[in-house]
């Protein structure tokens, strides 16, 4: 009797913690998505790169590795009237606003976590 319940346990926590990691990867998958939907698109570059990596210990990443990405997240200042020979333009403003496509892909997200919970616990621990 005492073994089955230890093969029980044992196969439950291996249940759980492919449970915990399908749930990583579906809630950080789901954060590319929408960072790709809120990104800005005059190239398609930035929305192309979006991409995630699961990290170990129940972790994961979402990350573009573009040069210009985190001036798209963040806003920044610039100096106004220079020549910038990438875009052919002088620059006009003394800033670039903000356009934050991962913060609010991150918000809209944890809205969901409890529908994502469900959906991935029922599966695995059944």
């Amino acid at each position: 009797m005492l073994q089955g319940d230890v093969y029980k346990l044992e196969n439950l926590w291996k249940n759980y913690n492919l449970a915990v990691n399908a749930f990583v990867e579906a809630v950080a998958f789901d954060i590319q998505n929408k960072a790709k939907e809120n990104s800005p698109f005059q190239t398609w570059t930035l929305r192309k790169s979006i991409t995630h990596d699961i990290k170990t210990n129940f972790t994961a990443l979402v990350w573009s590795p573009v040069k210009y990405a985190k001036y798209v997240e963040m806003w920044h200042k610039q100096t106004p009237w220079r020549y910038v020979a990438v875009i052919w333009k002088r620059l006009k403003k003394s800033f670039v606003e903000w356009k934050p496509y991962l913060i609010t892909a991150v918000q809209d997200t944890n809205k969901e976590l409890s529908n994502i919970a469900k959906r991935i616990f029922t599966k695995y621990l059944k």
